[in-house]
């Protein structure tokens, strides 16, 4: 393998890849505006994410409830890779959700 080469393989980050993005978009959608939820999220080796906590609430227990349980059922990820360019998990990820509703 080339030394740069490996060198973006190390450093891969974890991309969305799932064709569920406009759905999950709609769901937030509905659910509420003007709020902003901030979640920790880790990823498996697989992509997929196995764990979530909010760690800046939006202000409402149950958008940032919603958040996270949209997270977990729908996220999908094409996994980090390590040196070797093998999948790894990877661990407290952090994304922030803001909630919009148009009519």
């Amino acid at each position: 393998m080339l030394p740069w080469l490996a060198m973006l393989a190390a450093t891969a980050p974890p991309a969305p890849s799932n064709a569920d993005g406009l759905a999950l978009a709609a769901d937030i959608a509905r659910v509420g505006s003007g709020h902003a939820t901030v979640m920790s999220y880790d990823i498996d080796k697989t992509g997929k994410v196995t764990q979530c906590s909010v760690v800046q609430s939006s202000g409402s227990t149950e958008l940032d409830q919603r958040a996270c349980a949209i997270f977990l059922e729908k996220a999908r990820f094409r996994p980090a890779r390590d040196e070797a360019g093998h999948p790894i998990a990877k661990l407290d990820q952090r994304t922030r959700i803001v909630w919009n509703i148009t009519e």
